[in-house]
This record gives C-alpha cells, sequence and structure tokens, in this order.
C-alpha cells in the first residue's frame, strides 16, 4: 500500500503533465514501488503499526527498538535462565521519537543474561507531509522516460529532484552510531 493516493499526486505541482492520462494501476504501481523506496531509506515502516521485538540485554538502562516513534509501550517482559517475568509500563520513560525507552530508575539495567520482549506501537497516524511530498517526487523520478542519446525535448519535470528527496526525508531518518 502507498503512502499517498492517486489523487494526491495528481494534485502536486510536479511538472508532469502526462499524469492525467496515465492508468491508474500503472501510476498506482509507481507510487507503491516509490513508498517502499522511501521507507527502504528511512529504514522504518512509516504507518502506524504494532510491533514485538526480542532483544537481548546489553548492560545499559536503555534499549533503542527498531521502529520509531513509539506511539504506545504494550508490556515489557523478559525470558533468563532461571525467571522470566513481565516489567511495569510505569518503570520505563519512552523517548517517543528517538525510538527508546529507558529505565525511570538507573540502578535497574537491561541485564546480559536475559532476553527482553517489548511490545509496542510505533509510526505515523497520518503520513507527515515531507513523507508524502517525497514520496510523490520519487513517484515522478520512476516515471521519468529513460532512454539514452541525446534528448532535444527535455520534459518538465522538476529538476534536482533526489536532492529534493533527500533534504525532505532527512529530519525523519534515524542515524544510527553503532
Amino acid at each position: 500500500m502507498g503512502l499517498i493516493d492517486i489523487d494526491y499526486f495528481r494534485r502536486q505541482p510536479l511538472g508532469w503533465k502526462g499524469a492525467d492520462s496515465m492508468p491508474a494501476e500503472t501510476l498506482q504501481e509507481a507510487i507503491d514501488e516509490a513508498s517502499d523506496y522511501v521507507e527502504d531509506y528511512l529504514d522504518i515502516k512509516v504507518l502506524e503499526r504494532a510491533y514485538v521485538e526480542r532483544v537481548v540485554g546489553k548492560g545499559g538502562y536503555t534499549l533503542m527498538l527498531d521502529a520509531y516513534p513509539i506511539t504506545d509501550l504494550v508490556s515489557v517482559s523478559y525470558e533468563g535462565l532461571s525467571e522470566s517475568g513481565t516489567h511495569l509500563n510505569s518503570d520505563f520513560l519512552v523517548h517517543s521519537d528517538a525510538g527508546i525507552i529507558e529505565w525511570v530508575n538507573k540502578m535497574n539495567y537491561f541485564r546480559y543474561d536475559r532476553i527482553y520482549v517489548v511490545s509496542y506501537t510505533a509510526g505515523y497516524e497520518t503520513v507527515p507531509l515531507p513523507i508524502r511530498r517525497a514520496v510523490a517526487l520519487q513517484t515522478t523520478q520512476l516515471l521519468r522516460p529513460m532512454y539514452g542519446g541525446p534528448q532535444l525535448d527535455t520534459p518538465d519535470i522538476v529538476p534536482f529532484a533526489d536532492e529534493m528527496i533527500v533534504n525532505l526525508l532527512e529530519r525523519y531518518r534515524r542515524k544510527r552510531l553503532s
């Protein structure tokens, strides 16, 4: 499923004159592919959904989850060699935009000998405008004519679209240090 719909794409001032004459199925396929490109670049699923992650403790008091922004922390349980259990959600601070949970009491830590199972909901309920615009630009890039040789008639499509896509998405992309 695409992050934008066909009507949104056709309303954008992208300088592409063939959008109205293109079959809806072809356009939807391009939008879906562009949405996949954007999610791959961001390394997240943009739309809100439920996640269950199994993470081995690393000895710190924070735990970075794969998806963000976190909208709801459902549960944190653990499985150890000789014990298992569930922690209270109130035991954790949730850094939503970063996708990180942190112990409130810094004397606690994510132990090396435990596997933590974190259930949570993450993503955007509505797709942010910069992400929608980036998907529209990427769709235009996918539909751009790709033929070699000199072109006497260059299409009036947005120039520097790749740079614009990166600029639009950069603030939503997590930079991992490890």
